[in-house]
């Protein structure tokens, strides 16, 4: 029998831009579901059609796809929000998206669920990628002054979903679910965390994968990965490194990931004269991304928010000691002691003796198998047909 098609509408081009935890699962969603999926995105080509339903192969697999606008690939901070373009861009195309005659839909941002719920699809699946208020952790200052229309507006519109999901911990799915009660009775949030792909994101000889990478053997190399923005922390990691130099000398951070802090980083690195121990290496490929881990003596995240970390399953998925801030998630992923540490605040001494603690962490018991089994994305198609009926 032949799988029902589902549509997939988020503001990416599928494979690189913009960099981010939607991208990271649309990215999984594509892997887990192949061409079962009809795409609905943006196109950082010149010469792609826009506003058509088309063709487009992505790594070797030939899907449905309507370019709902062009978009030029740029790290720095737009003036008009991405997601603000989105939603008018989306609003103007909706019609012609829903022509291809799919019901069952997969969406993940407000501004996305806002521009098409009214079109009539039966069957949407809203997914959560964290339960902030995208307001108040905006990139944009003014925003802070719209975070009740996100209250107010779109918690009330979401009964017209089949399915809500959440990638957060289960406290945090918990009060929201309490906190939904009191806006809309019929609205129930289920947790499903984001998954990683296990046959990229395993363990390798970190031997060979510094040869190839041609990094000192004897260099102790920290990494962190993601979106290159404040509620990141990389301030805050740059401070702690720096007192974790103090018995580390040797010592190396690579932040792996792009975004609209790039410059300011840069800058702070300057100011504190690491320019030869702190290194951005951009966006990489999950599969260097995966050799830069294996290769690494220690992973750490200070975020102040998350969802649910995609970027920490990666790494405690390839068998890398970990050094995390107490964010959502944090407790779920790592087991303390186990196969890293967690600070409960933001303290740069504390942080940076945790990362010492989490050097004399034994990589031979890692990772834990039956964790990362429950994070592969090998199981995602399963797991989310087990709660979601296609029609």
């Amino acid at each position: 029998m032949k799988d029902k098609k589902i549509l997939l509408i988020e503001g990416c081009n599928f494979v690189d831009y913009p960099t981010g935890g939607h991208l990271s699962f649309a990215v999984q969603m594509l892997s887990a579901f192949g061409n079962q999926l009809a795409l609905v995105g943006i196109t950082t080509e010149k010469d792609f059609p826009v506003g058509i339903w088309t063709k487009r192969i992505i790594d070797g697999i030939e899907y449905d796809y309507f370019a709902f606008q062009r978009v030029k690939k740029n790290d720095k901070k737009p003036f008009i929000p991405a997601r603000l373009k989105n939603y008018f861009c989306l609003l103007k195309n909706r019609d012609r998206i829903k022509k291809i005659g799919i019901d069952n839909v997969f969406i993940q941002t407000f501004d996305t669920y806002l521009a098409v719920y009214r079109v009539g699809f039966k069957n949407i699946c809203y997914r959560f990628a964290g339960l902030d208020n995208p307001f108040t952790v905006s990139r944009y200052w003014v925003s802070k002054f719209f975070s009740s229309i996100y209250e107010i507006i779109f918690l009330r519109k979401l009964s017209s979903t089949k399915l809500i999901l959440a990638a957060a911990d289960k406290n945090g799915v918990g009060n929201f679910n309490k906190y939904l009660n009191n806006i809309n009775g019929s609205l129930k949030v289920i947790q499903f965390s984001t998954r990683v792909n296990t046959s990229i994101f395993k363990k390798n000889d970190k031997v060979k994968i510094r040869k190839r990478l041609m990094l000192p053997s004897q260099q102790k190399i920290v990494i962190t990965s993601g979106r290159l923005g404040w509620f990141k922390g990389w301030h805050f990691l740059i401070d702690s490194f720096l007192f974790f130099r103090n018995n580390n000398i040797d010592a190396h951070l690579y932040f792996i990931g792009d975004g609209e802090d790039k410059l300011k980083i840069e800058d702070y690195i300057q100011k504190k004269g690491l320019e030869n121990f702190v290194h951005l290496l951009g966006y990489l490929s999950h599969e260097k991304l995966a050799d830069y881990l294996n290769a690494s003596d220690l992973y750490i995240m200070g975020s102040y928010k998350e969802g649910w970390s995609t970027s920490l399953v990666e790494a405690v998925s390839c068998g890398v000691p970990c050094c995390v801030t107490n964010f959502s998630s944090a407790k779920e992923i790592i087991t303390e002691g186990k196969d890293g540490f967690i600070a409960e605040r933001h303290d740069e001494g504390l942080f940076a003796k945790l990362m010492n603690k989490a050097l004399l962490i034994d990589r031979n018991s890692l990772p834990n198998q039956s964790k990362i089994l429950k994070y592969s994305n090998d199981n995602l198609k399963n797991d989310l047909m087990s709660l979601w009926e296609l029609k």
